[in-house]
């Protein structure tokens, strides 16, 4: 029958190996490079949540005509006088309906914030980069119809400015972690 001294024994020989390996210069450089990785794994996704708000601020979409109106994901700014129509006060306003091209721009606006929250939830490390570039290009698409709609009025040119701007974003931060995803499922 044992009286457990050597069962104690062991279990404080294991104790002081596993905090002799911890102490272990190998296993505090693994801590910092650990640290250091997710760091910089920070940095870049707060890098990208800098560029997802500042596409933000750019007109998605500038309509030449009569006057200049530019169409942000947060309302229009008209230079005939210069005045800027914040979205809900555009919603509260267009009681009598709204026309597909101008309901696209309100999706694209839901999506670019849904884009922003992913953004967001990275910097804390807890999102699917494919989904944040997929949200922005979905964004970016759905402005295509208002620019088509505008543009179709005689004398009157709209450029989707800010959707190439989403688009090249998409492709050039989040298109390379589709990559990655693809090659880990063909491997």
């Amino acid at each position: 029958m044992s009286d457990g001294s050597s069962d104690a024994a062991s279990a404080g020989d294991s104790t002081d190996e596993e905090t002799a390996r911890s102490r272990s210069p190998t296993s505090r450089n693994r801590g910092a490079v650990s640290s250091r990785a997710r760091a910089s794994d920070r940095g870049r996704a707060l890098g990208r949540l800098l560029v997802v708000l500042g596409l933000g601020v750019v007109p998605w979409t500038v309509v030449a005509g009569v006057d200049l109106t530019f169409v942000f994901p947060f309302g229009l700014l008209n230079d005939d006088p210069w005045t800027l129509v914040t979205l809900p006060d555009y919603l509260r306003l267009s009681v009598y309906g709204r026309s597909a091209a101008i309901e696209s721009w309100l999706v694209g606006a839901g999506i670019y914030v849904g884009a922003v929250a992913s953004a967001l939830a990275g910097v804390a490390g807890w999102d699917d980069r494919r989904l944040t570039g997929g949200l922005l290009v979905l964004a970016a698409l759905n402005q295509f119809p208002l620019a088509y709609a505008f543009s179709r009025r005689p004398g009157t040119l709209a450029v989707p400015f800010g959707s190439v701007l989403l688009l090249i974003a998409a492709w050039w931060l989040y298109w390379p972690a589709v990559i990655e995803w693809v090659d880990e499922r063909t491997e």
